[in-house]
């Protein structure tokens, strides 16, 4: 999974799993540089929640996250019981 977070770092994301439902919240924060006075600025500091059920087929416990440039790249591999198999004929 994708998910565009612009101007959120690491140290402002969060990222749960609880009771069937992931849930990615990031904050994006910016201050200026201590002799530079801004006269203009597109965006404002805003928090980012999202919130996906699912129907407990991800191992979390293997779930792995990567932050670079704004971006988020989640893997959620299914567990183990749900993936499908071939039955052998006896």
């Amino acid at each position: 999974m994708t998910v565009r977070l612009p101007g959120v770092a690491k140290d402002g994301l969060d990222i749960s799993a609880e009771n069937g439902e992931l849930t990615i919240t990031g904050k994006r924060t910016w201050s200026a540089p201590d002799a530079w006075t801004p006269v203009y600025r597109e965006s404002n500091d805003v928090s980012y929640q999202l919130t996906l059920r699912h129907e407990s087929v991800i191992n979390i416990d293997q779930a792995k996250a990567d932050l670079r440039d704004g971006i988020l790249t989640l893997t959620l591999p299914k567990n183990e019981t749900v993936k499908p198999r071939k039955i052998a004929i006896a």
